[in-house]
């Protein structure tokens, strides 16, 4: 027995069969596509080359949590958010410089890194937002006891919320990438 039948009878077992049918598919369709390029290159490509190129050819992130960022951003929800996150580059420059130092690492990663750790540009700003969602589930519940409810959102919501928020620079940083790294090659330039 090979190595992917055994693999594939785990899978099997964990999973069930459809799941198995589906990868086997799968592995066969990049099979046929590996199969493809090599005869178009006149050389065996290779498993990986064929499945990055098959990954961008046919695999699409459907996510959804970034499908609805994205549909947000596009509806211009995020525009004020991108200028205080543009503030918080250029305030924070010296900050990106030591993390990049620290970590060895190019000023965009230098600034991701910077925001995963701090997960916050602007407190007051998010401290409000926060609250606009306690009134929300205060509405929704028909209750005044805001006290309350800020205990319960805080215990099930706040992380979750920090997370997406946090998602949410994340997408931005990427969207608008050359922006930042014009922002962030500049330490005398000004928004």
């Amino acid at each position: 027995m090979s190595e992917l039948e055994l693999v594939l009878r785990k899978l099997m077992k964990k999973h069930g069969a459809d799941f198995v049918q589906q990868a086997k598919c799968l592995l066969d369709d990049i099979d046929k596509h590996k199969w493809y390029l090599s005869e178009q290159a006149g050389v065996d490509i290779g498993y990986t080359a064929a499945v990055e190129d098959w990954n961008k050819r046919y695999a699409r992130f459907e996510n959804p949590e970034i499908l609805k960022i994205e549909h947000d951003y596009k509806a211009g929800k995020y525009r004020l958010l991108e200028e205080k996150l543009s503030g918080f580059v250029s305030q924070h420059k010296n900050t990106i410089e030591l993390v990049q130092k620290r970590f060895s690492a190019d000023r965009m990663t230098a600034l991701k890194l910077l925001l995963l750790q701090r997960k916050s540009i602007d407190a007051r700003a998010e401290i409000g937002m926060q609250v606009e969602e306690i009134k929300k589930e205060a509405w929704y519940r028909a209750t005044k006891d805001y006290e309350c409810i800020a205990a319960e959102w805080a215990k099930l919501h706040a992380a979750g919320w920090r997370e997406h928020y946090t998602l949410v620079l994340g997408y931005i940083l990427e969207v608008k990438k050359e922006k930042f790294q014009g922002l962030l090659q500049d330490k005398e330039k000004p928004l």
